[in-house]
């Protein structure tokens, strides 16, 4: 059953019109979420606390990061009206992973070093809020509906499994020795950037139709999802 499972996952088993995005996502669901786990809760608050000492106002604001970035996503989609979605989501993920890897370079010995923690982390949440936004428009353009949800599924799944056990290897490797991060972000940073490399690949489906409608001065951003927190330019919606 397991061995069924795991390979309802190749993208042998999906439609040839999908196969080749379905497979630079799925290597990018395997391999960017290590980076992002490195700014998750329980890592970074592990990190924050034990080498670079905080203090309780700083602990905070990177444990708020994540509503931050919630803020961020009406601004995300006017910023990439117009643009070319992949490349611009690129743009993102290798920020994301920069920040990610300039934290492995901030000193310890320093206040400084935790003021410069706290704004790369709520500067990194807010990209990858950009990522999220603007990545749900690829999802809609290459994948018709009948397939869309079986295959955002199974990358989200991954995604999930991912971010949930990257996060616990951080934490323990942290919390037995807190200066392991100089190795550890760097590592998982040129994972991420192998993901980022197989997304750089994809190719978006009807993309000139999408950036032509988005050009025009009617065109407004959609709020989409049961709490409407991500917003798409959608050709004909009203």
């Amino acid at each position: 059953m397991l061995r069924r499972v795991i390979a309802s996952f190749s993208p042998r088993r999906q439609p040839l019109m999908v196969r080749q995005s379905y497979r630079y996502e799925l290597t990018n669901a395997l391999t960017y979420p290590v980076a992002m786990a490195m700014v998750e809760a329980g890592v970074i608050g592990v990190l924050a606390q034990k080498a670079f000492n905080v203090g309780p106002l700083l602990y905070a604001t990177i444990m708020a990061a994540p509503m931050f970035a919630n803020l961020a996503s009406f601004a995300w989609a006017y910023l990439a009206r117009g643009k070319p979605k992949v490349r611009f989501i690129n743009a993102l993920q290798v920020l994301a992973l920069l920040s990610i890897a300039a934290i492995a370079l901030l000193p310890t010995d320093t206040p400084l070093g935790g003021v410069l923690l706290t704004l790369l982390i709520v500067f990194c949440r807010c990209v990858v809020a950009g990522v999220i936004t603007l990545r749900s428009t690829v999802w809609r353009m290459n994948y018709p509906r009948h397939l869309r949800a079986q295959i955002t599924g199974k990358l989200a799944l991954l995604q999930s499994l991912i971010g949930a056990v990257a996060p616990v290897l951080g934490y323990a490797l942290l919390d037995v020795d807190p200066e392991w991060f100089r190795v550890i972000y760097p590592v998982s940073v040129v994972l991420g950037a192998l993901g980022v490399l197989n997304f750089s690949r994809i190719r978006l489906r009807r993309e000139a139709e999408l950036l032509a409608y988005e050009q025009t001065q009617a065109a407004q951003p959609q709020p989409h999802g049961e709490t409407g927190s991500i917003y798409e330019y959608v050709p004909g919606a009203q």
